[in-house]
């Protein structure tokens, strides 16, 4: 997780270079342990960079997929005579205010719905079986066990 800081990455870097200039052209003679300090926070600050553009490239990937989906439904709508752009970028701005949990309430109410119906069409629809509706518990853990297994194989 990120750590919003007072201090902008140009600020790190210039602190960095210092340190690298003071430990290789100044008098000042750097320890090892200096040295082994500013090469952890240059891996650090590294490895948090990669994790950033990772994130981003990802969010970018699932936005442009949306997006598409979006436009194509609302195509299919218009019969294929015009995309309301204006539409599928409202909904998507919404869809990026919302937070996690509100997500995952759309998802579980989404989910229940389509079982019920699912159920009232095969005509077992009784006591027995809503007590065997997926819970708003289980679609929680099932998503972050989605997303975790996600995130690890991205």
């Amino acid at each position: 997780m990120l750590v919003k800081t007072q201090f902008s990455m140009k600020d790190i870097e210039n602190a960095i270079n210092h340190f690298k200039w003071k430990f290789t052209q100044s008098n000042s003679k750097a320890s090892n342990k200096d040295k082994s300090s500013l090469n952890t926070i240059i891996k650090a600050l590294n490895e948090q960079s990669n994790t950033k553009l990772s994130d981003n490239l990802i969010f970018c990937k699932l936005f442009l997929y949306s997006f598409k989906e979006m436009a194509l439904k609302n195509a299919i709508q218009n019969n294929y005579k015009t995309i309301d752009y204006e539409i599928i970028y409202n909904r998507l701005r919404d869809v990026l205010k919302l937070d996690a949990k509100e997500h995952i309430k759309e998802l579980y109410l989404e989910l229940n719905q389509i079982e019920m119906q699912s159920l009232i069409l095969q005509n077992k629809l009784n006591a027995e079986t809503i007590k065997q509706l997926i819970t708003k518990k289980e679609v929680e853990l099932k998503s972050r066990r989605m997303l975790n297994e996600f995130i690890k194989n991205n």
